[in-house]
């Protein structure tokens, strides 16, 4: 297949690389008209923050991948060379349903990639630069990813530790709805935890954090965690008593809840230290009332989810390569319907020139030039159906391209008739 990328990802190069590659929505309407100024006949941008490829189509996918490389480095940098990576053809195809089904991701088989994509696809379409071998291609891509998202569901089986530990707490105690839970800490793994606790619909979510002496972070901390009750760090003590469920992740050096320090809890408390260091004092799992869970609690669901997306991945791999089988057959077939419409305009001149020979040999009333015009067509008709019907039977994508060239040699289809 003439299809191709250039492009630079999180598997070879660092974020001071990769940042330096990327395109901004202003950036992507420059580069769309320098390509396009460069009759590159059909490409696409897609910049994350984990990857910026430019896939593209054409007669010579080689050929347009050196031109766009080196328009590429000319733009960012010749320093970049060493990190552009280039596939053509099989490959390049191969690769972008790899892409779009997460399978190339920084965290395996993560969603997020496919809305990118999709956004890529949609400004290609707007900007006019994708057009029938890409449009098939990643629409066939996007499909695909979709299929593959709602037979597996690899993402619901998660690999961060706020996402575990959420999902772990939640077994334990049978759901989070209608709990009272406290939060310690606003790095990025209570961040990600305010993401998944919020889902859950908690009866109430409290967030301690150093704010008494901070109005400027108590702001911007209420921007950052909103629907959550704020509270200082001083009063995380009075607050865990009164707990359904405790969760930390601070990164501090030291003990955030001690033993020693906690006032009696007035009902069952579950506490999850999702933190390393430990946040909770392992003495506090002796206390009435209190399940303590930590790191080592999550590895064995972290450890299965891997496992589990790793096996999911090569049945992916393997239905990738069925579905770009099929993409093949697909572009031999469109490729073979141009060198049909060729034929048949060749049948067409033949037509139009032999009325032309006749007209000049012969002398004919109206009613005889329109019964020679009659005869004359069905014989050109009868001439070319009968080849198209043969081509248009054929399974083997060898012997279609093996009578494919056939048809253009015997019939000079690349020159005037």
């Amino acid at each position: 297949m003439n299809i191709g990328l250039i492009g630079i990802s999180h598997k070879n190069a660092s974020v001071e690389v990769r940042e330096r590659f990327t395109f901004t929505t202003k950036s992507k309407a420059a580069c769309t008209e320098d390509l396009k100024q460069r009759y590159i006949p059909e490409f696409m941008i897609l910049s994350t923050c984990n990857r910026t490829e430019i896939y593209f189509a054409g007669p010579d996918p080689e050929d347009l991948a050196q031109q766009i490389r080196e328009y590429c480095l000319g733009q960012f940098g010749h320093d970049l060379s060493g990190y552009l990576y280039s596939k053509c053809g099989r490959e390049a195809v191969i690769h972008l349903h790899r892409v779009a089904c997460g399978l190339d991701s920084l965290v395996l088989g993560e969603d997020q990639i496919l809305g990118q994509l999709k956004d890529s696809f949609a400004l290609a379409m707007e900007c006019g630069s994708s057009k029938k071998v890409l449009n098939k291609c990643v629409r066939e891509s996007i499909a695909f990813a979709k299929k593959m998202k709602s037979e597996y569901r690899m993402s619901e089986n998660q690999l961060s530790i706020a996402s575990i530990a959420v999902k772990y707490v939640s077994e334990k105690v049978g759901g989070l709805n209608g709990k009272r839970i406290m939060l310690i800490g606003t790095g990025k793994i209570g961040k990600l935890a305010y993401q998944y606790l919020k889902e859950q619909q908690p009866a109430a979510l409290y967030l301690a954090s150093r704010i008494a002496q901070d109005k400027e972070k108590e702001e911007r901390l209420k921007k950052q965690f909103p629907d959550v009750i704020l509270v200082d760090y001083e009063k995380r003590y009075e607050l865990a008593a009164s707990m359904d469920l405790v969760f930390s992740a601070t990164g501090y050096p030291r003990l955030v809840l001690e033993r020693n320090r906690m006032q009696p809890f007035e009902k069952p408390v579950l506490l999850m230290d999702m933190a390393l260091p430990h946040d909770i004092d392992k003495q506090l799992a002796l206390e009435d009332n209190v399940s303590l869970y930590g790191l080592d609690d999550l590895k064995e669901t972290k450890d299965r989810n891997i496992s589990y997306r790793l096996r999911v991945a090569e049945k992916i791999q393997a239905s990738i390569e069925f579905q770009v089988l099929e993409l093949e057959n697909w572009y031999m077939r469109a490729h073979l319907d141009e060198t049909l419409v060729r034929f048949n305009q060749m049948g067409n001149q033949v037509y139009e020139r032999t009325l032309e020979m006749i007209d000049r040999k012969l002398t004919l009333t109206d009613s005889e030039h329109l019964n020679m015009k009659k005869i004359v067509r069905s014989c050109i008709k009868q001439m070319v159906n009968r080849p198209i019907t043969q081509m248009k039977s054929l399974d083997n994508p060898e012997q279609i391209q093996e009578m494919k060239r056939a048809m253009e040699y015997l019939f000079l289809l690349d020159q005037e008739v």
